[in-house]
């Protein structure tokens, strides 16, 4: 019933229904247009990693429909279900999950070698894969030879080479120490953006969703409660969950020592930070920027003129986004706004600490 789709049509993977673990019921509504990634975000026990799982046959839906264009791949209705070994699904687990008994090599050629490829063949595929994820010197090791990074380059690896037309990623980077994601992330990005498949990612961290996703589906309590781009969910987030966590401005730019020089030459100062100079991601949490009528006084070390350009309410939570030269959200209470009298077209001052700036490592 899988199929292999001609280069340059249009295919979508649809998942429109129900899965259950226990009596907890996931309800899906998604879909993946083919080379997109999409990334997969919530709080434990949302179910996020339980979607992966339908999507790659190993927990049937109890109602609705996942297909991959016109291949129908669960259909409880009609008792069609596509076997896990029978859908081209590549996975990478929070952890690499390697055989310890075999070698590098032959851990990414198992996946080939369970659809029949002769050894030969699957280990010298595999190798030309590693060599593609700058991992060819790993081909002999064993997994416990390898660091975190290492072991998911391998397990990304193994997951790439039968060529699938699904790519699942379950949190890729949780396992790995925060020295190590910098790197990982950058060239996640790299690899899985050149893939001619379908790419979805479940994260936790607001980096992770902004570096490698195109548009970002929020899950909470099994249901999807809001879809878009990391700059609409920032700009209009429709619950507590989603402003907490993905509500934050992101900029990238390049640092040198507490300055970080953004694309159009707007220079901020940023905090405390153990990174080398070069290419850095700013965050920004949007209550960590005050709003002004005039020039404020004190020292904020970053301050600048803008415009409002949209205002955006949920509860007390109101969400300003500012114009250029640097067009971030900023949160303020409904009082707050109020208090400040401005409205879209105004005209206003904008400030933050250089404490309130995060960096973290942007290739």
């Amino acid at each position: 019933m899988d199929r292999r789709c001609a280069r340059g049509s249009v295919v979508t993977l649809r998942l429109d229904g129900e899965v259950a673990v226990g009596e907890f019921v996931v309800e899906l509504d998604l879909h993946v247009e083919r080379g997109e990634t999409v990334a997969i975000v919530g709080p434990n026990g949302a179910g996020k990693t339980t979607v992966l799982r339908a999507i790659a046959g190993l927990t049937p839906l109890i109602t609705g429909r996942l297909t991959l264009d016109d291949d129908e791949w669960d259909v409880p209705d009609r008792d069609v279900f596509v076997a896990a070994e029978r859908r081209r699904v590549g996975y990478v687990f929070q952890r690499a999950h390697l055989f310890d008994h075999l070698s590098v090599c032959d851990n990414v050629a198992f996946g080939l070698r369970a659809k029949g490829v002769d050894r030969g063949s699957a280990r010298e595929r595999a190798a030309a894969m590693l060599d593609r994820l700058d991992a060819r010197d790993l081909v002999d090791r064993r997994p416990s030879q390898l660091s975190g990074g290492q072991a998911q380059r391998v397990a990304l690896a193994r997951a790439l080479v039968i060529e699938p037309a699904v790519l699942l990623l379950d949190e890729p980077m949780a396992a790995l120490d925060a020295s190590a994601r910098g790197a990982v992330r950058r060239d996640l990005h790299r690899w899985i953006g050149g893939l001619d498949g379908h790419r979805i990612v479940v994260t936790h961290d607001p980096v992770d969703a902004h570096a490698l996703a195109d548009r970002v589906v929020v899950l909470e309590a099994g249901s999807v409660t809001q879809v878009g781009t990391m700059a609409e969910l920032a700009a209009a987030p429709r619950s507590a969950y989603a402003a907490d966590l993905l509500g934050t401005n992101m900029r990238p730019g390049v640092l040198q020592a507490h300055d970080l020089t953004l694309p159009g030459g707007t220079t901020l100062r940023v905090g405390a930070h153990e990174l080398a100079d070069g290419a850095a991601l700013a965050t920004i949490r949007p209550a960590a920027i005050a709003l002004h009528r005039d020039h404020p006084e004190g020292s904020p070390r970053n301050v600048w003129q803008t415009t409002v350009t949209a205002i955006d309410q949920v509860d007390d939570r109101v969400r300003v986004q500012l114009d250029e030269p640097l067009d971030l959200v900023v949160e303020v209470t409904a009082a707050g706004l109020a208090a400040l009298d401005v409205g879209v077209g105004d005209a206003v001052w904008a400030s933050v600490k250089a404490s309130e700036i995060g960096v973290v490592a942007d290739g």
